[in-house]
């Protein structure tokens, strides 16, 4: 199978509702430099099963060209790992929605943040199948 790298804004979360909803309901895990916030959804059609955000907090990376930078990196980083999400990275099995935030207060180089992300990634894949095991078992399957 053909791996997909492509990062198109309909894999994006920018409606501010969706964000006030993943901060407020979201689970939130570290992977050193990264903290993540997951939350998963129901599917629907037409909008894609994962999206995501990303955020370099100014109170610890003060310069705009500083943060844009770790965003780039860390928009590389899930772009070339996404694929961890899913054996096929076209469809991956869990609808969820994720937020990724830098939370280092020093630059670190990409090969740092890009190993974070993987372990991430790596980590809500698990937990979002614990979380469709958890449902399957409450929605009137065998006993």
């Amino acid at each position: 199978m053909e791996k997909t790298f492509r990062f198109p804004k309909k894999e994006r979360l920018t409606h501010k509702e969706e964000l006030d909803r993943l901060y407020r309901s979201g689970t939130v895990f570290f992977a050193y430099p990264v903290k993540f916030i997951i939350r998963p959804v129901e599917k629907e059609i037409g909008i894609p099963l994962v999206k995501v955000a990303f955020s370099v907090p100014k109170k610890s990376i003060k310069k705009a060209v500083e943060r844009n930078l770790l965003r780039r990196r860390m928009k590389e980083g899930y772009r070339q790992n996404k694929a961890l999400l899913s054996d096929d990275p076209a469809m991956p099995e869990h609808p969820v929605q994720i937020m990724m935030i830098y939370i280092e207060k020093v630059i670190l180089d990409y090969t740092a943040i890009e190993r974070g992300i993987q372990k991430g990634l790596k980590q809500v894949k698990k937990r979002m199948q614990a979380h469709k095991n958890e449902r399957s078992a409450f929605s009137g399957g065998t006993k």
